[in-house]
């Protein structure tokens, strides 16, 4: 039984089963999630034994609670998370995307965000997000974005599908992804979307795998006059061109080949 009677509330948190010991009035004034299970109506559990079980929250992440919520006027509010969230932003590993084992030691916005989200924090969770979704405009290749982050968003606010950031940003994430790698990812993060986002990525591959073949085939082009007006200077830039076409004819390949795995996928998810 936890401590009700000098107003303490215990939590376990995590895999492991860690517990803290928090006010409840801090709860309840932070996290909807809170009051509807200390202080609802319904019958809860958790209202009876003051007891509360979060094992979908990093333990690390939980122990921000406190510095993370802040009880003064709406814009001092506004103006404490904002600095806070952008202080976490600037940690090395501020996107990296949480374990299911919950096996790191630090933990960034993304863990605050899924931590927060599950705790019905609106407020709290929608800064966050504007902030992972600027850090990840700030980069200029989409191979950069950490590995799973796409379908770690989507996993935890699906309606996120609908905005025209994260719409940008999946476009643009896929299309490079689809070009370089075996499309496995890609179908996981595609089978979430609508079908009508399909018809436009896909349209979208195919100019890019046009342009491609476009550039394959002007690398022929040299390659035959260089060897036509054979001299040393031309001879190492149709090496180079013969290199160019190999690297750029292989990518078209694998890009093709990804395409068709993604149109199966798609048939066979309307199929079905």
């Amino acid at each position: 039984m936890a401590h009700a009677d000098d107003g303490l509330v215990k939590l376990v948190v995590g895999c492991k089963q860690e517990v803290f010991y928090e006010k409840k009035s801090l709860l309840v004034g932070a996290s909807p999630h809170f009051e509807t299970m200390l202080q609802g109506d319904m019958a809860c559990n958790e209202k009876n034994t003051q007891t509360v079980e979060l094992p979908n929250v990093h333990p690390a992440c939980f122990q921000q609670l406190r510095a993370f919520v802040y009880h003064g006027g709406d814009d001092e509010r506004q103006t404490v998370l904002k600095k806070y969230i952008e202080g976490l932003a600037e940690a090395a590993g501020s996107l990296t995307v949480p374990a299911t084992d919950q096996s790191e030691t630090k933990t960034g916005l993304l863990h605050l965000y899924q931590m927060t989200n599950s705790l019905l924090m609106e407020e709290h969770s929608n800064l966050i997000l504007g902030q992972i979704m600027h850090q990840l405009q700030q980069l200029q290749d989409p191979s950069e974005y950490p590995d799973g982050i796409v379908s770690f968003l989507l996993r935890e606010k699906p309606s996120l599908k609908e905005t025209e950031p994260m719409r940008s940003t999946i476009i643009n994430f896929v299309k490079e992804r689809v070009a370089k790698q075996d499309s496995q990812d890609v179908q996981k993060i595609m089978l979430e979307l609508a079908p009508t986002w399909w018809n436009e990525i896909m349209t979208e591959l195919e100019d890019q795998a046009l342009d491609m073949s476009r550039r394959v085939g002007e690398l022929s082009g040299q390659i035959r006059e260089f060897g036509q007006r054979a001299n040393k200077r031309r001879s190492q830039q149709m090496d180079h061109n013969r290199v160019m076409e190999i690297q750029k004819g292989d990518e078209l390949h694998a890009m093709r080949t990804n395409m068709k795995k993604l149109k199966t996928a798609f048939f066979e998810r309307m199929d079905g």
